[in-house]
């Protein structure tokens, strides 16, 4: 009964998911792209219209390529598979529940993007991401499609054969996407700030270390929202904040097999 009652205030947030997560994504990068002229960490582009343009045609095309992933992975696996593999959630208090998704899946796309960093071919997929060499809030959805459908089909499969409720699943979209888009945004968090949500969440300054030029700073960071795991794994890494604003950006701009939006 428990259970029944938790998942009713979700049920128009389900129904309703892909408006939300549309308006989130979109909506929240329009966001911060705000907050970033206002306070912005680094100097901006002089003429950013294109990478922008770049950017957000990117992003349309992942959104609805994980749409189409989701309904017809979804459906699939609905048919085919065996029931939930672990009916924890039947029992689990809803805050409990979502925060063991939430930690499940940052985990499992902690290791994909290490994965990502790793293998030469998905490097190649990978490095559209990196390319960019000014790093704000459109470049959290500047993503190789084939790196989009790769990343979508190892992790959607997992709450689906988990039997975690639907309105768990866009809680923990959408919280996700949220700070997905603000850890990459080109913003100014003052020091004290930035030192307490650190250990809560993926700031833009532990972020951007990530998008250093220097592949001993681009192989470590890899936290999503969280940076839990890069703690946990020694992957971890901190450069002195004056270097925030000087550090290279953009890793794969100088390699011969860079994708095309390397150049952009």
């Amino acid at each position: 009964m428990e259970l029944q009652l938790v998942q009713t205030p979700l049920a128009g947030l389900v129904y309703q998911k892909d408006l939300i997560l549309l308006l989130v994504t979109f909506g929240g990068m329009l966001f911060v792209m705000l907050l970033e002229q206002c306070w912005p960490r680094r100097s901006q582009d002089t003429a950013p219209a294109l990478r922008w343009l770049f950017n957000w045609g990117l992003a349309i095309c992942n959104f609805f390529a994980m749409i189409f992933v989701a309904i017809y992975l979804g459906g699939w696996l609905a048919v085919h598979a065996p029931g939930p593999l672990l009916p924890l959630f039947e029992y689990l208090p809803a805050v409990p529940a979502v925060a063991f998704v939430f930690i499940l899946i940052e985990g499992i796309a902690y290791g994909i993007h290490r994965l990502f960093h790793r293998i030469p071919a998905l490097w190649y997929l990978h490095s559209v991401h990196h390319s960019d060499c000014a790093v704000d809030a459109t470049t959290s959805h500047r993503h190789h499609l084939g790196e989009v459908f790769l990343s979508s089909m190892l992790l959607l499969p997992v709450p689906l054969l988990l039997g975690v409720p639907p309105g768990y699943v866009v809680l923990v979209a959408l919280l996700r996407l949220s700070l997905t888009i603000f850890n990459h945004g080109n913003l100014a968090i003052p020091s004290g700030i930035d030192r307490a949500l650190r250990p809560l969440v993926v700031t833009p300054d532990f972020h951007r270390v990530h998008h250093a030029r220097d592949r001993t700073l681009a192989d470590s960071n890899f936290g999503i929202a969280v940076p839990w795991f890069d703690y946990l794994f020694g992957t971890a890494r901190t450069i002195p904040p004056d270097a925030q604003v000087r550090v290279p950006l953009g890793v794969g701009i100088e390699e011969e097999d860079a994708p095309f939006p390397a150049t952009l």
